[in-house]
């Protein structure tokens, strides 16, 4: 898309978005927002219930407010939604992609709002792997030893994003610590729906040292899940002040990943801790009054509309304490309105459970990635990265200077050592988040001795951090293989990182299988299972 001025860019970015990937668009923001009922009926409404309940529009409108104050970038977010509502209006009903169709359903008028529940959408899938009940369940029925042996939170083994060694010259955000940790003692049987496992991301940057052309490369894999439609749209788009190519979401505008004239840049996910699980202790079971530090707090209510195809409408009142909302307790649903005032088969209770989840917050992440597109240099892009939020991501960077660099982003709360591992105490403030890691203080790298940096959702730092980040990351065979490659990379080229992409060794099985393959006694076993022992003896660790 070649345009004179970004009005036009974005709303014609807007019209080809939709042109193509319409219902793409629509029904992924339906299913965000909790409002799949209305296409396909009642099977749905547990499912938009759930997402109802955790705030995924509730925190769409906090972004929507901050957007609307940014009179640079705002207009361009109503240019890309006239774009899109421009190729909408101009459909006949016969001209609908064929999804409206079998669905019965007509594209109705999108809106900036839309644009940002699909932005808190791929923050619920990168931030939404939460361990703290799972967790809390094995420290209560077997100790917190047991937890940490099975657990660690660093590894024996593992290749952290930013070398070992690095040092941290600043001095950290002062935190209140709890002497002891809470444990929670109400009902922990509750599942909480996790992002497909089978996803992962990696991205690396070599410099001139290590390439045949003397230059940088960069490479980006952010396998997500594998969708049809694709979760990706390649896009060009180019002003007299802008000429940036890459990836964006369908339904979001600019370049989410690429590069420009002057730099590029990649991401993987960070796997920070920012969704954590609060017990709440309410006055009585009218859910109006909550404990907090030793007072009685009002709570907000909330009453979600679900409308049901061919059903009445169900009303659920959802309850929000400073903390968030509660999720799982499906107490003072309000009946239908105009309905009689019969009384609710869901038990009322006392006890709930709140989610605190750095994506209810306002943010601006689009102004972040609408500055990245137009940065030139390493200190724009940095600066650019500012008001990036959620979901915390390893951007990789890379320049026609020859800079090659990683900057963890994201605004995670700096938090004391193992807070929000488990279950916490939402009676007390020393649980709560009490600031946020200064943008400076966020583990970055820039032109490291070694000649390259990488990622692959492995540990960010070794352990002289000083801000808890998470309990939870992806042990780090694909970033030591990574590494490993890369560490004898001489002279190479694009064909070569290609090549590392589609590396399909098993360094865990690697590690592991010789040690097993050793301890059986070939004499003892009968001969199907000499066979298997040979296949798995002659195996390469390729996964292929």
């Amino acid at each position: 898309i070649f345009a004179k001025n970004d009005h036009d860019l974005y709303f014609i970015q807007g019209y080809i978005m939709a042109f193509d990937r319409l219902w793409q668009m629509e029904f992924q923001t339906h299913a965000a927002s909790g409002r799949l009922s209305e296409i396909i009926g009642l099977r749905a409404k547990g499912y938009d219930q759930f997402q109802r309940r955790i705030g995924m529009v509730y925190g769409a409108k906090n972004t929507l407010e901050v957007l609307k104050q940014d009179q640079e970038y705002y207009p361009n977010l109503l240019a890309f939604t006239e774009g899109i509502n421009a190729y909408i209006n101009s459909l006949d009903d016969n001209k609908y992609p064929l999804e409206y169709k079998i669905l019965n359903y007509e594209p109705e008028k999108w809106t900036p709002l839309k644009t940002c529940i699909l932005l808190k959408s791929m923050a619920w899938m990168l931030t939404g792997r939460s361990t703290d009940l799972a967790y809390t369940r094995i420290v209560n029925d077997f100790g917190m030893e047991t937890l940490e042996d099975l657990f660690p939170i660093f590894p024996k083994e593992y290749d952290p994003i930013i070398p070992r060694g690095t040092p941290y010259n600043f001095d950290p955000v002062k935190l209140q610590a709890p002497k002891k940790l809470y444990q929670s003692n109400f009902n922990i049987s509750e599942y909480l729906p996790q992002p497909p496992e089978a996803i992962g991301s990696n991205n690396w940057a070599i410099n001139g040292n290590k390439s045949s052309s003397g230059n940088p490369i960069l490479s980006n894999d952010p396998h997500l899940a594998l969708n049809l439609p694709s979760i990706w749209y390649m896009m060009h788009l180019n002003t007299p002040d802008m000429n940036v190519m890459g990836v964006t979401i369908p339904g979001a505008p600019g370049i989410i990943l690429g590069f420009n004239d002057n730099i590029s840049w990649g991401a993987t996910n960070g796997y920070d801790d920012v969704m954590d699980w609060y017990d709440i202790t309410f006055k009585d079971n009218t859910q109006s009054e909550y404990k907090y530090n030793n007072k009685w707090e009002p709570t907000k209510k909330i009453i979600e509309t679900i409308k049901i195809k061919g059903k009445e409408t169900f009303y659920d009142t959802v309850t929000y304490t400073h903390h968030g909302p509660i999720v799982w307790n499906y107490s003072n649903q309000t009946p239908a309105l105009g309905k009689s005032q019969t009384k609710h088969s869901v038990p009322q209770t006392s006890k709930g459970r709140a989610l605190r989840w750095l994506a209810h917050d306002p943010s601006n992440e689009m102004r972040a990635l609408y500055m990245v597109n137009r940065s030139n240099n390493y200190t724009e892009f940095v600066d650019a990265l500012k008001t990036y939020t959620c979901p915390g991501q390893n951007f990789v960077y890379a320049d026609i200077y020859g800079n090659i660099a990683i900057w963890h982003s994201g605004n995670q709360p700096a938090k004391w050592e193992k807070q929000g591992m488990l279950i916490m105490d939402g009676s007390n403030p020393i649980y709560d988040w009490q600031a946020t890691i200064p943008h400076e203080q966020k583990p970055h790298i820039l032109n490291p001795e070694h000649g390259y940096v990488s990622s692959a959702n492995q540990h960010i730092t070794d352990e002289n951090y000083p801000y808890f980040l998470s309990s939870f990351f992806w042990l780090s065979y694909r970033g030591t293989q990574i590494n490993n490659k890369l560490d004898m990379l001489k002279t190479a080229n694009v064909s070569d990182m290609i090549e590392l992409q589609f590396d399909n060794t098993n360094l865990k099985a690697k590690n592991i299988l010789p040690i097993l393959l050793n301890i059986i006694n070939p004499e003892k076993i009968n001969d199907y299972g000499i066979e298997w022992f040979l296949i798995m003896k002659k195996w390469n660790y390729q996964n292929s």
